[in-house]
């Protein structure tokens, strides 16, 4: 990772920093995802996986501004379509090949009671998806 120290020199447009020297060390493994953006008659939502290892999920219609990551309240096997869709169109090519069709991944409330009272597999099965995603991710880095 290359560090460098900024100063209030550094800025040349407004607006401009004037709060003295730091340090500034950017990581482009932070900013390395891939997003899939679903919007239909029933879903409206947007999926990231990170290099990282971290997995975002927002209902756009509940939460347009993204200020919860709703990941958690998604159903394994859920979760585990969208990472497939996800990574489907990472290697796609052409209007054919990266043409997808799905269900819903909206849940029923019944569904969404039983999920509560499995909550315990599904915390285990989420953890062992992110440990594979996470090895996936480093492992698809180019």
């Amino acid at each position: 990772m290359l560090c460098a120290i900024m100063d209030n020199d550094h800025w040349k447009t407004s607006p401009r920093w004037t709060l003295g020297p730091f340090c500034f060390c950017p990581n482009a493994n932070n900013n390395t995802y891939w997003c899939v953006r679903t919007i239909n008659k029933k879903d409206n939502f947007l999926y990231c996986e990170f290099i990282t290892g971290f997995i975002s999920y927002y209902d756009m219609n509940k939460d347009p501004h993204q200020l919860r990551n709703a990941v958690h309240d998604l159903e394994y096997a859920t979760l585990q379509h969208i990472h497939e869709i996800l990574n489907k169109l990472r290697k796609c090519k052409g209007a054919k090949d990266c043409t997808v069709r799905y269900s819903s991944t909206n849940t029923s409330t019944s569904t969404r009671q039983q999920n509560i009272k499995k909550g315990s597999e599904m915390t285990r099965k989420r953890s062992a998806f992110k440990h594979q995603h996470r090895k996936e991710a480093l492992r698809n880095r180019s």
